[in-house]
């Protein structure tokens, strides 16, 4: 569905079977939160709080839903201030970046002073809580052996923990991006007529920016709607 047929969707669907009358929206309202529903609906689909209770990866039908979304990204290494055996990478470097999914990082052996880094290796790595680090620092009374590189999340930074014996020379981030702005008018950068999200979401774009204008304007139709709105689940 273009916007256009995205627009004539919620105008119809907001007019249908209504006996009371209800307000008429600018072009600009019904942009908004078309915007707000798709972000709502990337949202619920990634983390399971939608009506079938599935996260990202949980079915097919959540794995088609996202997949357009899903990005790769290879980021940069840059060495940690204080510890010897960490480096952080940037994801805004990606500047599409929304949610983390997963990584593989490039992992090497540390080579001698003035040395190429060569035989990179690409190894899976490990999410761990903040709690978690302090027992993988690398300090002069603990030398910690690490099979796969674990990462945690920090102002706006991945951190990655490696074996002191390795380096990290990159971060392959797969992550879920933010989804194109829909606009009528012609496309700028991230801007698109057409919803990135696959067809079959779609029309699930504009129930839920049905549910979203009922609800703003305290209409005794959004209990109804919303039972409608799980049903294209």
């Amino acid at each position: 569905m273009t916007i256009f047929e995205m627009h004539n969707g919620v105008k119809l669907g907001l007019d249908k079977s209504s006996s009371l009358p209800l307000p008429a929206f600018m072009p600009e309202e019904i942009d908004y939160w078309l915007n707000e529903a798709q972000l709502q609906i990337v949202k619920q689909k990634a983390f399971g709080n939608n009506y079938r209770t599935e996260a990202f990866e949980g079915s097919i039908k959540r794995i088609e839903d996202l997949t357009p979304l899903v990005k790769i990204a290879e980021l940069d290494s840059f060495s940690h201030p204080f510890y010897e055996n960490v480096k952080y990478f940037r994801p805004t470097e990606a500047d599409d970046y929304m949610f983390f999914v997963e990584a593989v990082a490039g992992v090497a052996d540390v080579p001698r002073a003035g040395a190429p880094i060569t035989n990179i290796t690409r190894i899976g790595t490990t999410k761990i809580s903040h709690a978690d680090i302090k027992n993988f620092i690398q300090t002069e009374f603990n030398i910690p052996y690490i099979k796969n590189p674990l990462v945690y999340f920090y102002d706006n930074k991945i951190g990655c923990i490696h074996d002191p014996y390795k380096t990290v020379t990159a971060l392959y981030v797969t992550y879920i991006k933010y989804p194109d702005k829909l606009v009528r008018t012609v496309p700028g950068y991230r801007e698109t007529n057409v919803s990135e999200l696959p067809e079959q979401a779609h029309q699930e774009i504009v129930a839920l920016t049905i549910n979203l204008l009922l609800e703003n304007i305290e209409s005794q139709r959004q209990e109804s709607n919303t039972s409608q709105l799980n049903k294209k689940e």
